[in-house]
């Protein structure tokens, strides 16, 4: 990664063949479609490569990876509507389910 990070080309090339089918198998597992899977690896290493000179010379380079992989895939499932976005106003209550909120009240409020 540091010679990646550096700007050496083959580096870089070392990298994706070394984590890209971690990734992709990853990503399938998240979200069970080979051509989104793709896509999100993708993603994944244009992320890393904006990022690339903020990681740190000795740091662990597969948790950092798979960090940004995480971020990629929730960001992916907020786009498809497949994970809600939490407000941390309402204690992680979703607007959308109101009964939920009204319960969370009169618990809060009896104890």
């Amino acid at each position: 990664m540091q010679a990646y990070a550096e700007g050496d080309v083959e580096a870089f090339e070392r990298l994706f063949a070394s984590l890209a089918p971690s990734l992709h198998a990853f990503f399938m597992r998240s979200v069970g479609n080979a051509s989104a899977a793709q896509d999100l690896m993708q993603n994944t290493f244009l992320k890393l490569h904006g990022a690339r000179r903020q990681w740190r010379r000795g740091e662990r380079l597969r948790p950092w990876v798979f960090a940004i992989a995480a971020n990629v895939r929730v960001d992916w499932l907020r786009s498809q509507g497949r994970l809600a976005t939490e407000s941390l106003d309402d204690g992680g209550l979703s607007a959308a389910d109101p009964s939920s909120a009204a319960s969370a009240c009169t618990s809060r409020s009896s104890r």
